[in-house]
């Protein structure tokens, strides 16, 4: 990505999750996400990595938002695609309930 794209993503997704912190979406307990931008066959993909901590208990309806959230922001700043790690690794969902592609 262009200089400074994955820091700008990164930024504004920290400041979607104090936003959402304020409207009790968003667990206190949960990290902002990591963020790159990246240039793959073409598109632009965001990849997301969550980082939640053991235990960490969230309603589906609260994933759900949190996943549009995500998603709504990287399509935003330039994303055509949106991928999903947890801990820099391939998930099979964002929190433990809503389905998300993780394959670059």
């Amino acid at each position: 990505s262009r200089p400074g794209e994955s820091a700008l993503l990164a930024a504004v997704l920290g400041a979607l999750r104090t936003a959402l912190v304020e409207e009790g979406v968003w667990p206190e307990e949960l990290p902002a996400p990591r963020a790159f931008l990246e240039t793959i066959e073409r598109r632009r993909v965001a990849v997301v990595d969550v980082s939640p901590p053991a235990g960490l208990g969230v309603s589906v309806a609260q994933e759900r938002a949190i996943h549009r959230a995500l998603v709504g922001t990287a399509e935003l700043a330039g994303a055509a695609d949106v991928v999903f790690l947890r801990d820099g690794e391939p998930a099979d969902t964002l929190l433990g309930h809503v389905a998300v592609p993780s394959a670059l």
